[in-house]
């Protein structure tokens, strides 16, 4: 996978231990209903930062890296 947009893994999970891997359409579409969601981004990918800033109800105080030293 292509991971230059910041999306490095992303899965619907089942609950027992199982899932199935989205890409950026899936994962747009998602809503609670669907099941658990769990997204691995890389914070420098353009996409990953537009979609935490603007698709998601993160608060934007946790969202904020200005000013941290990369992992």
């Amino acid at each position: 996978m292509d991971q230059s947009d910041g999306l490095i893994l992303a899965c619907l999970l089942d609950g027992p231990g199982g899932g199935r891997e989205l890409n950026w359409e899936e994962i747009r579409t998602w809503s609670p209903e669907d099941g658990v969601l769990w997204v691995h981004l890389d914070r420098t990918g353009e996409q990953a930062r537009s979609w935490v800033s603007n698709e998601t109800h993160i608060d934007k105080a946790t969202t904020e890296t200005q000013g941290r030293k990369p992992l």
